[in-house]
């Protein structure tokens, strides 16, 4: 099997699995909110994202650089090497996870009446302490068997850890415990599973880890952080982008706001999980055909993206904005409909992050990494003024506009950049076409929504048919749609499939 048939069919089990482990989450927060009231789930989620962002950061990059060094050093058979980094990864962690942890023990009161504004969150906080550092030996593990490259063990750990904090919960739950199921879910969940992934790992993936010896210097420790700071700060300023609504709505709209967020954006972003499918064959695809110099390539695939992306995507985000009441009601219940303005600026919000997804695996396949920094450095900076400015008078609409603005800037800046690294015409005019037959399709279903007094949801499905009808006729009839543009992806991803 050749190394791109490899990395592809690789993406596709990750993302597969990916995609699995996204809808138990999404379970999860439904469950979530059927079992607590809204002022201890926006409680949750508060407390959380806290130790989400603290999480994030705890390695400096440190766990990502194993992920380059493990193949290299596994290559020449420098096993002692990969045991050193390993171990210098999880001394860091440690290190800082408990400086984190002695700030949030000795704070704890504060925040949580200051900042929290629910004394519900003391509890809460000393109990999340123990999350840190099971979390420090999954991720590094987790990591490390990316290095190894045993993508099969690697993907399925995120799915199962959130399938066990499903079950944790619901077996809480059941036993009366209310907003502390949660809590105790995710502060078990990584200990259970060190109990099936550790012995795993040190019998499969790495036996003689605790047999040979290793030696830890600061030379290697300095060899880590020069990979891996770049590639933190990335994911530094994304985790700007993802966590500071969260936060700051925490501070200035109080608890029942950060409920209703928690419900349109991971609604919202299930619009954005289409760009993991885009990326999974684009990214070593784009590294192939750069690496042959056949930037041609690279074009036509770029022009046949712009495109086609904007076509199948949109109406997908337009039903979010057209039905948001419906959807969250569905799921959610009539307690969260407040939330459905806020549904819809995110939906058009994560309609941009999936071109900006797409752009990202072309950056990346070209190796212009310095340049994702830059423009997810921009987006963070955006979301965070905006988020300042927005939420203490808006809520949760001033928090969802801000990420609307900052994805929508960087979509741009990105689109930009790649038509100046592979000299493509932007579809300007195709787009705003497209833009037109989109705000069609959505006067079409409310007109139809307003006329009609149908059970809901047969309703539904009439409205969508009609107004879907009408958004592929239109497609057809402005020739949008072009043959031999799909003749074309056949041709160019299709040799890469794994299954044809």
């Amino acid at each position: 099997m050749g190394y791109q048939e490899r990395a592809v069919k690789g993406s596709v089990i990750v993302f597969c699995l990916g995609i699995i482990g996204a809808f138990v989450n999404y379970l999860v927060r439904v469950l979530y909110t059927r079992n607590m009231i809204q002022e201890d789930y926006g409680l949750f989620y508060a407390v959380v994202t806290l130790f989400l962002m603290l999480s994030m950061i705890k390695d400096f990059g440190l766990n990502a650089s194993l992920v380059k060094f493990i193949p290299e050093f596994s290559v020449r058979k420098k096993h002692e090497k990969i045991k050193s980094f390993i171990l210098l990864a999880i001394i860091f962690q440690l290190a800082f996870v408990a400086l984190a942890s002695l700030f949030l023990w000795l704070f704890s009161k504060k925040l949580s009446l200051s900042y929290f504004h629910s004394s519900q969150a003391q509890p809460a906080i000393l109990l999340l302490l123990l999350y840190f550092f099971g979390n420090i030996l999954y991720d590094t593990i987790r990591f490390s068997l990316q290095g190894f490259q045993h993508l099969g063990l690697f993907a399925t750990m995120e799915p199962m850890r959130s399938i066990v904090v499903l079950v944790l919960s619901s077996f809480f739950f059941k036993l009366g415990h209310g907003f502390f199921s949660a809590i105790y879910a995710y502060v078990m969940v990584y200990y259970l599973l060190l109990l099936v992934y550790a012995p795993l790992f040190l019998k499969k993936v790495f036996p003689s880890f605790l047999r040979i010896r290793a030696s830890i210097n600061i030379g290697d420790l300095h060899r880590m952080f020069v990979f891996g700071i770049p590639l933190f700060l990335t994911t530094f300023f994304g985790m700007i982008i993802t966590y500071t609504d969260t936060l700051m709505l925490t501070y200035y709209s109080g608890l029942t706001q950060v409920a209703l967020y928690n419900v349109s954006l991971p609604t919202a972003r299930l619009i954005g999980y289409f760009h993991v499918a885009i990326a999974a064959v684009l990214f070593p695809l784009t590294s192939e055909l750069f690496a042959k110099k056949k930037i041609g390539h690279i074009k036509s695939l770029v022009t046949l993206l712009n495109r086609y992306i904007l076509l199948f995507i949109l109406p997908i985000s337009l039903l979010l904005v057209t039905f948001p009441n419906l959807v969250i009601t569905m799921l959610f219940g009539k307690a969260y409909v407040a939330a459905a303005g806020s549904l819809r600026i995110l939906a058009i919000a994560f309609f941009f992050s999936v071109l900006l997804g797409t752009y990202y695996a072309i950056f990346s396949g070209i190796g212009e990494t310095k340049l994702l920094t830059k423009i997810t450095l921009i987006g963070a900076l955006l979301n965070f003024f905006f988020n300042l400015f927005l939420i203490p008078s808006y809520g949760i609409l001033g928090a969802s506009l801000a990420t609307l603005i900052s994805f929508a800037c960087m979509t741009c800046y990105a689109a930009y950049q790649v038509k100046n690294l592979v000299n493509v015409r932007l579809p300007l005019l195709e787009w705003s076409i497209n833009l037109i037959i989109g705000i069609i399709f959505v006067l079409m279903m409310t007109i139809l929504k307003n006329q009609l007094t149908l059970p809901v949801w047969t309703e539904t499905a009439l409205v969508i048919f009609i107004g879907g009808s009408l958004y592929l006729g239109l497609l057809f009839l402005f020739r949008l749609v072009n043959k031999d543009d799909v003749v074309f992806l056949k041709q160019t991803i299709g040799k890469f499939l794994p299954f044809r």
